[in-house]
This record gives structure tokens, sequence and C-alpha cells, in this order.
């Protein structure tokens, strides 16, 4: 996340990396596994992180799809 979706970023990046967590996020209950219960706490933040780098990236694509413009957004000419 902190490559992809840093202050300076390209929209093919950004979409590769919505593409990954997506998978990650359908495939959760069967990859993700804990041995106590005490340990479900992290199950849940995972989930959070996924769920909110997929809002933010989303955020970002949109914005670039409605031709936002900002010196942190680089296109395929840089």
């Amino acid at each position: 996340m902190s490559r992809i979706g840093a202050a300076i970023c390209s929209e093919a990046g950004i979409c590769k990396a919505l593409g990954e967590i997506k998978q990650e996020l359908d495939g959760f209950d069967a990859t993700v596994q804990i041995s106590h219960p005490k340990s479900l706490y992290k199950v849940f933040r995972l989930w959070d992180i996924l769920i909110c780098q997929y809002v933010y990236l989303s955020a970002m694509i949109n914005y670039m799809e409605q031709g936002g413009k900002s010196r942190g957004y680089s296109d395929a000419a840089g």
C-alpha cells in the first residue's frame, strides 16, 4: 500500500493492487485461520485493513477517471 497508494502513483499500479486486494477479500474465509480464539481480533484487523485499502484505492481511481489531476498522480507519460 505504501508503494501503490503513495504520493506518486500510477493508475495501472492501483488497478493491479485493487485486483489483488479483491482476491484476498473474496477468499478471506478460506485462507485466513486462527489457532486460538484470542487471536480473533487479528482477523478483524486484517479484514478492516483490506477493506480500507480497497476503499481508498478505489477512490483514487475514481478521481483519476473523473479527470482529476494533481502532482500526486502520474499518467503513462509520467
